[in-house]
């Protein structure tokens, strides 16, 4: 009851549920698993495809720009904006 004690000081409710349910956040994931599980050996190298690949046209620089003014216009004030 002592970590549900010191959680409840801290007032954080996500951190009340979890000391409530006896879930030890540094032991959630299984331990079973490896890290290696999720990444697939494979007999083809990385690049072996690379030459059949197509070539993508580099963008012009005024595209670039203003597509990238776009993106940050909703993120900043008018005078951030300038």
């Amino acid at each position: 009851m002592q970590s549900v004690a010191s959680v409840m000081k801290s007032g954080n409710l996500v951190h009340l549920r979890i000391a409530a349910l006896g879930i030890d956040k540094r032991n959630y994931a299984s331990k079973n698993e490896s890290s290696g599980e999720y990444l697939q050996q494979s007999v083809v190298s990385t690049m072996h495809y690379q030459k059949s690949l197509p070539r993508l046209p580099i963008p012009k620089l005024e595209d670039t720009i203003r597509r990238y003014l776009v993106a940050q216009r909703p993120l900043l004030d008018d005078e951030q904006f300038r």
